[in-house]
């Protein structure tokens, strides 16, 4: 089956003038948003794609550049040069390029946005890259309000919104579809009029009093939520959103969150009906584990495992790949740090996961009716 790679060598001769921005456009722009665009996009200007794409595959870091860690797929450097490439893409701009990687407020945020002549402009909001920080700050959506990249998106959204065109497109993949709703909601009523569709692929969701928050409201029928069959990230927390469409995957497991694992046909992805069994009773396992603890238990198990990863001094996940037995002793020693009631508290959350994930096999396997009656 056909992937984004496939669909720009078909679709990639057909400007948008002729054929409008699409989901898999969406997805695209989302990839691309995992390349590191810095300083090869001006600050205050813009570049084409066409040209940014030959400095970027010129420049003397490119070796640097190219290394997108141990879980964003290489080939989104060869969907860059496709691109470049095109007709379809090669003309659109690129601009408002923002990178921020903050070890101390545990912020990874980083966006970049593509224009069409003077007719739209989509904002890509990347997912979690390779780096620890970056997932802790996931983790961080367990009992935080809000992130700081929720609200560096939110204040980028209305920057780019003022000083682009008339429509704009706001959408990212993983946890930049998450950022990409939040920034949505959040945004000026004056700018959330502007925004034609927000897409979500595969992005985790929010606590159950953000869907009841009037931002949101304002923009929850342009929200397309997108996730394939076997969805872990995008089935975390709660999923409000009137749109959304489950989409066939070649991948196996948690490489179905790759989105080059997509099927597509023609202008859009293959989808199914539902996603599987086997991503409801993980969403049904975590999310209901979640919502029992309370915050301080997920505070504190958020923060132990943290602080475990933290004292191997590995920075990205492609260090513990490359190093797997090497990881493990220093999760153990690190680990042997954890004190007596801290460890307690951890493991008292992690029986309370078990719990829930013995309950839903049970449910799975019997029907109400052969479940011993108390």
């Amino acid at each position: 089956m056909s992937n984004l790679i496939d669909y720009v060598a078909w679709r990639g001769d057909i400007d948008f003038d002729y054929d409008p921005l699409n989901e898999i456009d969406s997805m695209i722009f989302c990839q691309l948003s995992y390349l590191d665009f810095g300083g090869l996009v001006p600050e205050d200007g813009r570049i084409s794609l066409e040209n940014c794409s030959k400095l970027f595959f010129e420049s003397s870091d490119f070796e640097k550049r190219k290394n997108l860690g141990a879980l964003i797929n290489p080939l989104t450097v060869d969907l860059f040069r496709a691109c470049a490439s095109s007709r379809r893409f090669s003309s659109l701009s690129l601009s408002n390029f923002r990178n921020i990687m903050n070890e101390k407020t545990e912020e990874q945020f980083s966006a970049i946005s593509f224009s069409f002549g003077c007719k739209w402009t989509y904002a890509a909001f990347r997912g979690t890259d390779d780096t620890l920080v970056g997932w802790k700050e996931d983790f961080n959506l367990a009992f935080m309000d809000s992130l700081p990249s929720q609200k560096d998106a939110a204040l980028y959204l209305d920057e780019t919104a003022e000083s682009s065109n008339p429509v704009l497109y706001v959408g990212g993949h993983s946890k930049g579809g998450n950022l990409a709703v939040y920034a949505a909601s959040k945004c000026s009523r004056k700018n959330q009029d502007k925004i034609s569709l927000v897409f979500s692929n595969d992005g985790p969701g929010f606590q159950k009093n953000f869907f009841e928050e009037s931002g949101f409201m304002n923009v929850s029928s342009k929200i397309r939520s997108i996730v394939p069959e076997f969805s872990v990230v995008g089935m975390l927390f709660g999923h409000d959103y009137e749109n959304t469409h489950s989409v066939k995957s070649d991948g196996e497991g948690l490489m179905q969150h790759d989105a080059f694992n997509w099927n597509i046909l023609g202008t859009h992805f293959v989808y199914v009906d539902d996603v599987n069994k086997e991503s409801k009773f993980v969403s049904k396992t975590v999310n209901g584990w979640f919502l029992e603890l309370d915050y301080d238990q997920r505070y504190v198990f958020v923060e132990t495992i943290f602080s475990v990863l933290r004292g191997t001094n590995f920075k990205t996940a492609l260090e513990f790949s490359e190093n797997p037995f090497e990881s493990f002793l220093k999760i153990v020693q690190s680990s042997s740090k954890i004190d007596r009631e801290t460890s307690d508290k951890v493991t008292k959350a992690i029986k309370l996961l078990g719990q829930h994930a013995f309950r839903n096999i049970r449910d799975r396997i019997f029907t109400p009716e052969q479940l011993p009656q108390n």
